[in-house]
């Protein structure tokens, strides 16, 4: 997705799962603006972290983490699956 911002591919992946979920945008008490740059930056590191599995794995647990202190619950994470 190079040449776009993560504001962008941030709010696409969010348009995205609100249309596959629309109850689910009531959880994001954030702007859609902070969420979509951030959605974009943790995208942008993942694909980065892609050649280097030991670094993935520790910046996809601490994303959990956070997750869990977002009260994200197992049965949200396949809801990004799609």
């Amino acid at each position: 997705m190079e040449g776009y911002s993560a504001e962008t591919v941030g709010g696409l992946v969010f348009e995205h799962l609100f249309q596959l979920v629309p109850n689910v945008a009531a959880v994001f008490t954030k702007p859609k603006y902070e969420m979509a740059v951030k959605m974009g930056n943790m995208l942008e590191m993942i694909v980065t972290c892609a050649s280097d599995p030991d670094n993935m794995k520790q910046q996809l647990t601490w994303l959990g983490l956070r997750h869990v202190n977002y009260n994200v619950l197992p049965r949200h994470i396949p809801l990004m699956g799609p």
